[in-house]
């Protein structure tokens, strides 16, 4: 059986698409840092454009950690300090640990 033409390029656009998400998911989780001092718990994130949020660690009240089954089985999860959300941690159960 032949597939003609348009489901061919159908399916190469559709595979360059994810690609091209997959990738950028890639790089932002690359360019994020999340920095533990004794004093505060500060995110970092961006390429072009450096953005940084700092929670006191004396002002925090719960630490949260959110988890789906996959991020359960691959070891990452959102966690959230203060009014702080930290999106694609991993190991954020260890991360809780420490700031608890």
């Amino acid at each position: 059986m032949r597939v003609g033409w348009p489901l061919l390029l159908a399916g190469a656009l559709l595979l360059a698409l994810s690609a091209l998400v997959a990738t950028r998911a890639a790089w932002r989780w690359e360019r994020t840092l999340v920095v533990v001092t004794g004093e505060e718990l500060k995110l970092v994130h961006g390429t072009l454009r450096r953005r940084s949020r700092a929670v006191p660690l004396r002002s925090v009240g719960a630490v949260v950690v959110e988890q789906t089954l996959l991020g359960r089985l691959l070891g990452y999860g959102t966690l959230i300090v203060g009014g702080l959300e930290i999106g694609y941690v991993s190991r954020p159960a260890e991360l809780a640990r420490v700031l608890s």
